[in-house]
Formats: C-alpha cells, structure tokens, sequence
C-alpha cells in the first residue's frame, strides 16, 4: 500500500478519483460476490455516499504518508 500511496501523494486529485471510484466498487463486489453488505433500494445511494468517503479519505491518507515519510527521512538524515 505504501509505494500507492507514495505515488498519490504527488497526485492527492488522482488519489480523490480512485477513491471515489474503487471504494463504492469494491463494497460492491464484495456484496455481490460474498453477499458480505447489503445496500438498500436504491443500491446507488449507498454507493454514492461511499464514493463521497472514498474520495475524501484517500486524499487524506496519501497526506499522511507524505507527512510521515517526510518524518521518516528526517529521522534517517535523508530528504523526502
């Protein structure tokens, strides 16, 4: 997960649309392959709602990692 989100923290636009688009996507394969959730009528809703999660968050972690691996090379003498 680290070298993703190294990438997408130089691209935190791109990391917004994965997000939006994998998140909602993998709820919806794991309750169609797996039955492991269940969205109500309509699917697209909960989907929607995730999606606006997704996006939010992986943004938000990819700036972390940033934050982290900076305070990682600091420690180590190097430059993030």
């Amino acid at each position: 997960m680290l070298p993703l989100l190294g990438y997408l923290r130089r691209h935190l636009p791109l990391a917004a649309l994965l997000g939006a688009i994998g998140g909602p996507l993998a709820y919806w394969g794991a309750a169609r392959g797996w039955g492991a959730a269940h969205f109500s009528d309509p699917a697209w809703h909960g989907l929607l709602a995730l999606g606006a999660g997704w996006a939010l968050a992986m943004p938000l972690l990819a700036w972390l990692a940033r934050r982290g691996l900076r305070a990682e090379s600091t420690l180590h003498g190097g430059v993030a």
